[in-house]
């Protein structure tokens, strides 16, 4: 079992490796993605419509990053998981 701080680790790690993939993302690589594809315009329009509160965009924009998550997840995991083994976590 993992203890609390190497739990904070890999959690840390994961969401900076997701960052860089976000950043990185480009319209056509999204939408060439067969599970993300069909709920992006639905994802976006909600997170454009101003009538929603915060935390509905919250959700929104969660909901869209874990269909991201989901259906990219072999680079996703592979990007968190080169990133935080022990040889690397050294450069910091």
């Amino acid at each position: 079992m993992l203890s609390r701080e190497e739990y904070e680790r890999v959690v840390q790690v994961f969401l900076v490796e997701l960052n860089h993939l976000c950043l990185d993302a480009s319209n056509q690589a999204l939408r060439a993605l067969p599970r993300l594809s069909p709920e992006i315009d639905s994802y976006l329009d909600e997170l454009r419509d101003a009538a929603n509160d915060p935390g509905q965009a919250l959700r929104y924009a969660f909901a869209y990053l874990d269909e991201y998550i989901y259906a990219d997840w072999d680079r996703v995991a592979l990007a968190g998981y080169g990133a935080g083994r022990p040889a690397d976590s050294k450069r910091r």
